[in-house]
């Protein structure tokens, strides 16, 4: 459970630098009244969607790589197989 507990408070440390690193969201603060102090959170709705397109596109161009690549060496140790049984 210890780990489970640490392993959520990484991922939203992560989560949160790179959030604030990318321009997904700021904070700001300003003195208020009686020795109050206001705290604002602007989250940036649309770079974080076009962050997140951008990754989804990455992520599919990656895995489609990937797959033509996996093709080509199966067709490949199709063609070795071939060569080796006319070899015997």
């Amino acid at each position: 459970m210890r780990n489970m507990l640490a392993f959520l408070a990484a991922a939203a440390l992560t989560v949160g630098g790179v959030g604030w690193y990318l321009g997904w969201f700021g904070f700001s603060s300003q003195p208020g009244n009686d020795g109050h102090r206001q705290i604002n959170i602007d989250i940036n709705g649309n770079k974080l969607a076009q962050d997140a397109s951008k990754a989804a596109r990455a992520a599919q161009e990656l895995a489609d790589k990937h797959q033509q690549q996996g093709a080509q060496d199966a067709g490949g140790d199709q063609k070795n197989k071939t060569a080796e049984a006319g070899r015997n």
